[in-house]
């Protein structure tokens, strides 16, 4: 590799980095054999609670766990599609134990005799996103089996988007 080569490619990682940094997110490469990072950007540490240097030594990336207890890499092994990438959401642990749901997503890189040689992909904190999906499970089940009538109008129109149980019984709609 020349030295034009890695001072571009160093100029990109940074950019890269500094994208990333405005988000909960990190942009990774790992070898699949030995699930070492061979490159993190700076938001690992704000979503796993280490900083990118722990993961070049280290393979936690890869044995965190859900609630299910499979691995990381079994869960990416298992959700691989047809076109070697993968999207799907986990939760770990952080270093302070604070939990978090990440969505990982990537694709994978094979060698020449079609065996996975490194994975790469980004990592994104999607907590958020998970308590609000609670919370509207939550509250629907809430408006679902209400003992109050709960009926959604169109603005419009004023036709029936909605009825809850109730209302229904209560409207004379046969259940």
């Amino acid at each position: 590799m020349s030295p034009v080569q890695t001072s571009v490619e160093l100029e990109q990682q940074r950019i890269l980095a500094d994208i990333t940094s405005a988000v909960d997110a990190c942009v990774f490469q790992a070898e699949w054999q030995t699930g070492v990072v061979s490159y993190a950007s700076p938001g690992i540490e704000r979503l796993t609670g280490y900083p990118p240097e722990h993961f070049k030594t280290v393979t936690e990336v890869f044995a965190l766990g859900s609630g299910d207890g499979k691995p990381l890499a079994e869960h990416l092994r298992d959700s691989l599609g047809p076109d070697d990438r993968w999207d799907f959401d986990f939760e770990i642990a952080k270093k302070s134990g604070a939990r978090r749901w990440i969505n990982f997503r990537g694709k994978v890189e094979r060698d020449s005799s079609g065996d996975i040689k490194t994975v790469n992909g980004v990592i994104i904190d999607v907590s958020g996103r998970k308590t609000n999906e609670q919370l509207n499970s939550i509250l629907t089940e809430a408006v679902a089996t209400s003992g109050h009538e709960v009926v959604v109008l169109d603005a419009d129109d004023l036709s029936l988007v909605y009825a809850n149980e109730t209302a229904l019984q209560n409207l004379g709609y046969q259940l």
